[in-house]
């Protein structure tokens, strides 16, 4: 919903609160406490800036003047039936019984909500759209492959119930961690692998095992979630009690006279682990984002004492809760101490990239446009098994958009089908020249780089090898793109 005219700052937040809260009646002192705090601390009841906003919105809006209504004595109430907004329609396909609806909200949901807003209101916002987008993921497990096949899209999670999943050991390695509630379960691989579609089935099981599920994306948060350790730690226990929908009271749970880590643990233990005896699950995706901030030794450090809170004392309620850490980054390289780090002590389900076996069974369920073993053989030395080139590959195979000697002629082309792709992983190896020159080093035929590089490339997902003495590009469509790019 836009209102043409409405640019001032306070105008558009709270014309976007109220469409947040559409059809709840919210009073003045409300609004004034958010937008206009000065106004919020008087007695008086007046809250002249709330009412000349209010009457500028109803101005703006014209015609529709009439959805923002006045329900009592300084309360208003947004309604929006006849209206065409995304929120709405999400939160009505979000609700619906079928499938396909489902689908659609997910679809919706890919769309930036508020975007850059810091906000508390409007975090919360993202964050539980967040929240019920990843249980309807979860929720297509038990949908069949002909409700979903057509709504899918390559790039991105897969959701839990697709067809076109493929487990792999690492699956297999993280179903049985999460069935013996370990610790720490770790969840490594560079960009692209399938660390978050692998977070989300394993989240859809624990669900059904009876465990509480908590998913924090770090990648989606806003800066201003990073700000400080208070800041970032109170947003993690906000996190928590939205997902697990219990109060939190900051003047009761978040003393100013402690530490935030001290918070946040106090928080955990005594209002979500003693207070309930099934075991807790709580993802945290892409934590590399988190390894660079200055207060990453508070954050990795308060993961691992819970480990070892647990090992202490086994039969405590820290027994109860179980890390799951998605992450792409060598972890040693920022965290010095190994006695403060939690990516020595759990459980590994290290990803990998699609065995010619595994594209075979993936190539099936696509129909199987990839008719012979030969033909296998050429879309796997293309890709090496890349899980997003792999589809992408067999997508435009399905759908008739490509045949594969066009991907093979025309796949390392910036106006290729993976142009989009490619460029990305230029522009960030252009942004380091250091990098660069390593990558060029390897494309003239020398497979070594200095060690603090192959680590940077391999997490980027751009190289493969086990030690920076014996590296090469991840595959031949990249082997091909950064020669001709870098070369030149």
């Amino acid at each position: 919903m836009s209102v043409p005219g409405l640019h001032l700052r306070e105008g558009e937040r709270l014309l976007a609160y109220l469409v947040l809260h559409h059809s709840t009646p919210i009073t003045y002192r409300t609004l004034a406490g958010l937008f206009w705090p000065s106004e919020a601390r008087s007695e008086s009841g007046e809250f002249p800036s709330t009412r000349q906003a209010i009457y500028s919105l109803r101005q703006h809006l014209g015609d529709d003047a009439g959805v923002l209504a006045s329900v009592g004595k300084g309360v208003v109430q947004l309604n929006l039936d006849g209206i065409d907004c995304d929120l709405l329609a999400f939160d009505t396909q979000a609700a619906s019984p079928d499938p396909q609806d489902w689908q659609r909200a997910l679809v919706l949901a890919e769309a930036p909500l508020l975007e850059g807003w810091s906000e508390v209101w409007a975090v919360e916002a993202r964050q539980r759209r967040a929240r019920i987008a990843q249980r309807l993921r979860e929720r297509t497990a038990n949908t069949t492959p002909t409700e979903t096949i057509a709504l899918e899209t390559t790039g991105g999670a897969v959701f839990p119930g697709s067809r076109f999943y493929i487990e792999r050991p690492a699956d297999r390695d993280f179903a049985d961690a999460i069935a013996r509630r370990d610790s720490i379960v770790l969840v490594k691989g560079p960009r692209q692998i399938g660390k978050t579609s692998l977070l989300a089935r394993g989240l859809e099981q624990a669900r059904h095992q009876g465990t509480r599920v908590v998913l924090t994306d770090i990648q989606a948060l806003p800066e201003t979630c990073l700000a400080t350790p208070d800041v970032f730690f109170r947003f993690l226990a906000r996190t928590l009690a939205l997902e697990l929908e219990i109060p939190f009271y900051p003047a009761d749970d978040w003393p100013e006279d402690l530490p935030p880590q001290t918070n946040l643990e106090m928080f955990l233990q005594s209002r979500i682990l003693a207070a309930d005896p099934s075991p807790v699950i709580w993802a945290l995706d892409e934590t590399d984002r988190l390894l660079s901030s200055p207060f990453a030794s508070d954050i990795f450090g308060l993961f691992r004492s819970w480990h070892n809170r647990r090992a202490l004392k086994p039969t405590s309620s820290w027994s109860r809760l179980t890390l799951a850490i998605g992450y792409a980054t060598e972890a040693h390289l920022f965290i010095l101490d190994a006695n403060q780090s939690p990516f020595n002590v759990g459980t590994r389900a290290t990803l990998s990239d699609f065995t010619l076996a595994q594209l075979s069974e993936l190539n099936q369920r696509y129909g199987s446009p990839l008719a012979t073993q030969s033909s296998l053989e050429r879309v796997h030395a293309l890709t090496a098994g890349h899980p997003y080139l792999t589809r992408c590959c067999l997508d435009a195979l399905a759908s008739r958009n490509a045949t594969l000697e066009h991907l093979e002629t025309e796949g390392s082309r910036d106006e290729g089908p993976f142009g989009d792709h490619l460029r990305r992983l230029l522009s960030g190896v252009h942004a380091s020249p250091e990098l660069a020159a390593s990558l060029r080093t390897l494309l003239s035929g020398t497979p070594r780089v200095p060690i603090d590089h192959f680590y940077r490339l391999r997490s980027a997902g751009i190289i493969a090898g086990e030690s920076a003495d014996a590296v090469s590009l991840r595959c031949r469509l990249y082997q091909d793109y950064f020669a001709r790019h870098l070369n030149s």
